[in-house]
């Protein structure tokens, strides 16, 4: 984001303006105190956002989700639009594993505000039940406490590939009741793409798809 002479969102705008190079993804890097928000960065055309100091395997996830999307990405612009269907990532396909209730119809008020489409189920067991029949979901919220089988066992067996037919790398967003450096360690050490913290806002859910690449263009 900070660099003499141009910061990146300047150069970010060069790029696509240039119709040599505006077909390339692009990915922000960002300090925590870096300023501007995830719906101007998207209209300007970055693909993602990572915060530094940027983990090897959240590297890995956001160029391999972005890449595999590059088709799309570059037919957005061709086209003279962004890429994505829209700032805040609307009509991704989203399974949500969370418990509570309240939870849950607040989740999805805030998820069909922002236009996407979300199934719900009350544990971690329903949760790899449905993901182990026909689905084309681009993403998991997935509550870390839960009956039966919580959040973190779920995300282990998703990433050993216990789940016939679903990719082993789906995007799962962590949903936590505590947002102390301990917990999101646990968090990405079950395997876990990225959390947000609860209460849930609606500015969360945008910034989190933004960093796991998922408002970019579906291939």
């Amino acid at each position: 984001w900070h660099m003499p002479g141009m910061n990146g969102m300047e150069l970010g705008m060069a790029i696509r303006a240039d119709a040599r190079l505006a077909h390339l993804p692009l990915v922000m890097l960002s300090s925590a105190a870096a300023t501007g928000s995830a719906q101007e960065m998207a209209s300007v055309g970055f693909a993602a956002l990572l915060a530094k100091p940027v983990r090897v395997e959240q590297l890995r996830r956001c160029l391999a989700g972005i890449l595999g999307q590059s088709a799309a990405v570059a037919r957005a612009h061709i086209a003279g639009a962004a890429p994505g269907v829209s700032a805040t990532g609307a009509g991704l396909r989203l399974l949500m594993a969370e418990d509570n209730p309240t939870n849950q119809a607040v989740a999805r008020r805030m998820l069909e505000k922002l236009g996407h489409t979300v199934e719900i189920v009350g544990d971690g067991r329903l949760a790899l039940e449905r993901l182990g029949r026909p689905n084309e979901f681009d993403a998991i919220l997935m509550d870390c406490q839960m009956p039966d089988i919580d959040g973190y066992a779920a995300t282990r067996i998703i990433r050993d590939g216990g789940v016939p037919g679903l990719n082993p790398q789906i995007p799962i967003i962590a949903l936590t009741a505590y947002a102390m450096a301990d917990d999101r360690l646990k968090c990405i050490q079950a395997g876990m793409t990225d959390y947000v913290a609860k209460p849930v806002r609606l500015d969360d859910l945008v910034q989190v798809f933004f960093r796991c690449g998922l408002f970019a263009g579906k291939g």
